[in-house]
């Protein structure tokens, strides 16, 4: 019974962010010519662009809940794009799916989008590369240590 609850709470969440994630058609800076993170995700790992928001969206729920609000601020400040979507992500059910904690808590979520739990993993170096080119070391620092 507990697992349907959870289940159906984390679809609705889902649904919830993926409905306001359409009002956030790129995340990054286009003017200076770099690729928004849902273009890198579906080109370099061949997920859809819904996979590609779901599984950045329990990435930074993760990141929401095991930085500290100073961290997390630094993070959204310095990845725009990113703070919006963490905005969608409600604190009850952000990086909590499970009783596994880090990485670990989120594959759950990601095979809910239909994509293998190993998946997690391929978009760690992504969503990295994106932290430190768009926020620079810091950045990608902190949600390193975040995703362990």
């Amino acid at each position: 019974m507990k697992n349907k609850i959870v289940t159906i709470s984390f679809i609705s969440t889902l649904l919830f962010i993926l409905s306001a994630c359409s009002s956030i058609p790129k995340i990054g800076n286009d003017s200076t010519g770099a690729a928004t993170l849902t273009n890198q995700l579906t080109s370099q790992l061949g997920v859809s662009n819904v996979q590609a928001l779901g599984g950045t969206a329990a990435l930074i729920g993760l990141a929401k809940q095991t930085l500290s609000a100073v961290d997390f601020s630094s993070v959204t400040k310095a990845l725009p794009g990113l703070g919006s979507l963490s905005e969608k992500i409600p604190a009850s059910s952000a990086g909590k799916i499970g009783a596994e904690s880090g990485l670990k808590s989120v594959a759950g979520q990601f095979t809910q989008l239909g994509m293998d739990s190993d998946m997690v993993g391929k978009f760690v170096p992504v969503v990295l590369d994106y932290a430190k080119s768009a926020g620079g070391d810091n950045v990608m620092s902190l949600l390193k240590g975040a995703f362990k």
